[in-house]
């Protein structure tokens, strides 16, 4: 599991902007994906600036769609 979210976290560098990077995975219990977020937040705490998102059938394939937007970024 660490392996993906070390990648997840290194590729979401790529997205442009100034602020804390994070990312997130959660479960949407209507449809039952998973969504895999990566996001730079205003250091001012004001919202999020750029974000990148992907959905898979669990959580490991969320992140590693996720992982594929990301590597298309810069």
């Amino acid at each position: 599991m660490s392996d993906i979210w070390t990648r997840a976290q290194g590729l979401a560098l790529r997205l442009p902007g100034a602020g804390k990077r994070s990312v997130r995975v959660v479960h949407y219990h209507e449809t039952g994906e998973f969504i895999a977020t990566a996001c730079v937040n205003v250091p001012t705490g004001s919202g999020v600036v750029e974000c990148a998102a992907a959905t898979g059938r669990t959580w490991e394939d969320a992140l590693e769609a996720l992982e594929a937007r990301l590597k298309g970024i810069g």
